[in-house]
């Protein structure tokens, strides 16, 4: 539902009018089409600092004399002189990553500011993006939470076990997902059943197919739903003074990663009476061809999820490759910790170039590179340390949590220093 704020000097400032609910009634079809836009970016997970200056960008394009306000639930608009403004209430869920709409959007903006479309061209487009059927269907989303599960165990130095059950996993991940979207009253505790489903089937499996690391198959299961994106997101916000925004983005993904842990306590205490057997995980080393197979696969299973255009799959494979490889490079040069900085530079660094070059958004590079280096795993493993009573190794794992947030935001930070990007999106 959005909101209209009046404040004029022949209207009392309290007064408010609901102007409509799935589509957005403004008389001004400037103001409509960037208060479309707006939404739809906001749904897409732009964050606040990029949201507001592609706005403003847009606005000032326009001749609109305007302000803009975003958190991670809500985005407020104010067109006008001070003492005349209008101001726009918009009432936002935070939505999925969806690339491909992102970059139609970018394509419109763009052909507004040169002129080859109007305003009102403009905002129809918005509109049929936004109403747009997504770009991949439910059975090869539920194929691609599958491969993600088992690339990351063997990420994790899992062996066939592991990849096996955190691949199963990940396809009850995905079958949950489409039924809390038909039941969005559920969607308050799917992190906290998941969490505990994902236990179980581990317990399960490790009785069926014997002893191996129940943890890291879990782990590697619902790896695509750790907040650690959300985490990076969150301090590069406070890094660039949007206080609300991250303040309140942080808090969500604590509380995420509060739910999955707590699933994930019950699942384990209920698989007390399933009787497989846990096992410390045994790291297998994997040559660097078979390395190599697994990112490619986990890369085209991110653009899938990420709704990604086929023609950016090979940006999106070298920006993957340049995170882990120029994380794993940082932690040699420096620590496990700091290192995974110079993974962010080169992903920023390569996303901007990515962008001037081709006149797209930079996300569409950057949300599969950094997705590798971002701490939603380290964040996970503190929470089971915590629940499991071991103090110091939880409280240490929360440390290195906030160390590689912080290494990664000021890797993007010194990036788009060294190459600043083309536009805010």
């Amino acid at each position: 539902m959005t909101q209209e704020f009046v404040t004029s000097p022949t209207c009392p400032s309290n007064e408010v009018r609901v102007t409509g609910v799935m589509t957005m009634e403004v008389s001004n079809p400037s103001i409509a089409f960037v208060l479309e836009l707006g939404r739809a970016l906001h749904s897409y997970g732009t964050p606040a600092n990029r949201l507001e200056g592609a706005l403003s960008m847009c606005a000032g394009l326009l001749g609109l004399e305007s302000q803009f306000f975003s958190t991670p639930t809500s985005l407020f608009a104010a067109f006008g002189k001070l003492e005349n403004q209008r101001t726009y209430l918009i009432r936002v869920q935070p939505g999925e990553v969806d690339l491909g709409k992102l970059v139609e959007l970018d394509e419109t903006v763009n052909a507004l500011e040169q002129g080859r479309i109007g305003v009102e061209d403009a905002l129809t487009r918005v509109r049929f993006i936004v109403n747009a059927p997504p770009r991949y269907g439910p059975i090869t989303q539920t194929i691609s939470f599958s491969v993600i599960g088992a690339g990351a165990a063997c990420f994790f130095g899992g062996a066939w076990r592991e990849m096996l059950t955190a691949g199963l996993i990940g396809i009850v991940v995905s079958l949950m997902l489409g039924l809390v979207a038909k039941r969005p009253n559920s969607a308050r505790l799917f992190e906290t059943i998941i969490g505990m489903f994902a236990a179980l089937l581990a317990i399960t499996s490790s009785w069926l197919l014997g002893p191996f690391s129940t943890q890291t198959a879990t782990l590697a299961g619902i790896i695509i739903l750790l907040p650690g994106l959300t985490l990076t997101v969150a301090m590069n916000e406070l890094a660039t003074r949007d206080l609300v925004s991250g303040s309140a983005r942080l808090i969500g993904a604590f509380m995420v990663l509060l739910a999955l842990g707590f699933g994930v306590a019950i699942g384990f205490e209920l698989g007390r009476f399933i009787p497989g057997t846990d096992a410390p995980l045994t790291y297998v080393s994997i040559p660097i061809w078979l390395e190599l197979i697994v990112l490619i696969a986990s890369t085209i299973a991110l653009s899938v999820l990420f709704q990604a255009k086929p023609r950016d799959l090979l940006a999106m494979l070298l920006a993957a490759a340049l995170g882990l490889y120029g994380a794993r490079l940082g932690a040699h040069l420096i620590s496990p910790q700091l290192g995974a900085s110079l993974g962010a530079f080169l992903v920023a660094a390569m996303s901007n170039l990515f962008s001037r070059w081709t006149n797209r958004p930079a996300a569409v590079t950057l949300m599969p590179g950094i997705i590798l280096l971002v701490p939603g795993s380290l964040g996970f493993r503190s929470f089971a340390s915590l629940l499991d009573q071991n103090i110091l190794s939880g409280v240490e794992s929360a440390f290195n949590v906030v160390l590689v947030g912080v290494s990664i935001v000021v890797g993007l930070l010194l990036a788009n220093v060294a190459v600043p990007v083309r536009k805010e999106l």
